[in-house]
């Protein structure tokens, strides 16, 4: 906020950049750099002559200003602009790409991005929900898209070691997801969808062909219900990942999961207490006994 009051006082005429970024639609990244940092890169949409042009007195505003330091270099072809804040000392990298200004705190990242674009690898899981915009729904703040593949990662600076194996085994079922983000007050709330993983070896490619099957057993879970995965299968005993050791039990749970037809779900309770692990409650489908 100190760096925005900042720009925004060498900012040009009275079109400030607050005015200047209210209510674009602004891509966030979040990366994991190392074992405790985060780092973000801001892709912001520049749309009509007016904007480059107020960008470009903007800039040579803040070369002009003491309170900036801004040094131009070339990186690959792409001209990149660091810009330091004397006073607080913090700085940000950016370029310009497509009608797009690319910045960042991290120049390691924006260096990335230029590699990605010289060697043309320019996908985004966003690429994936063109036709999906949860913002023109009221009270949306955000659409969030998830990357399943480097969630872990992310995860992995907030929750104990002893949960991450849980957390990767989750994250390997889907590959991508975009959620609406809605606020209100103190509460968060994230909905949406996801994409399967379908890499080879992945759970998803296990069920293959399998029809879906309905969720007939809705009317059985407890409304302490915080979490339910369900599996509508013709052989639930497909769901093992053959990856787990065999020992005395194994012909006995083998036996059991073959009288499992259509449909089995694993519920994780609602806990009263954070230290405490949730409890989790198995339901499967029978099969008839005539």
């Amino acid at each position: 906020q100190e760096n925005m009051a900042m720009l925004d006082s060498v900012a040009p005429g009275n079109q400030r950049l607050e005015r200047f970024l209210d209510k674009k639609h602004i891509l966030t990244s979040v990366h994991v750099l190392g074992k405790t940092d985060v780092e973000f890169v801001y892709y912001i949409p520049v749309v009509s002559v007016g904007e480059h042009r107020f960008l470009r007195t903007l800039s040579e505003n803040v070369i002009k200003n003491p309170l900036f330091k801004e040094e131009i270099r070339e990186y690959q072809g792409v001209l990149l602009t660091d810009v330091t804040n004397t006073q607080l000392g913090n700085s940000f990298t950016y370029f310009s790409f497509h009608n797009n200004i690319i910045l960042s705190a991290s120049p390691v990242l924006v260096e990335e991005i230029v590699r990605r674009i010289n060697r043309g690898k320019l996908n985004s899981i966003a690429t994936d929900y063109k036709k999906v915009n949860y913002l023109s729904q009221p009270d949306v703040y955000a659409n969030v898209f998830v990357n399943y593949r480097a969630l872990p990662d992310l995860l992995g600076l907030f929750l104990r070691e002893d949960l991450m194996p849980q957390v990767r085994y989750l994250s390997s079922f889907c590959r991508n997801a975009m959620l609406e983000l809605k606020l209100d007050r103190n509460k968060v709330f994230l909905n949406g969808f996801s994409n399967p993983e379908t890499l080879k070896g992945s759970f998803q490619a296990q069920l293959q062909p399998s029809k879906p099957r309905p969720l007939d057993i809705k009317l059985l879970l407890p409304t302490r219900t915080a979490m339910l995965m369900h599996f509508g299968v013709g052989e639930v005993a497909r769901l093992r990942d053959g990856k787990a050791p065999a020992d005395a039990y194994s012909p006995a749970i083998d036996s059991l999961a073959r009288s499992f037809s259509q449909e089995i779900a694993l519920a994780y309770m609602e806990s009263y207490n954070m230290n405490t692990s949730p409890d989790k409650m198995v339901i499967a489908r029978m099969e008839s006994s005539g």
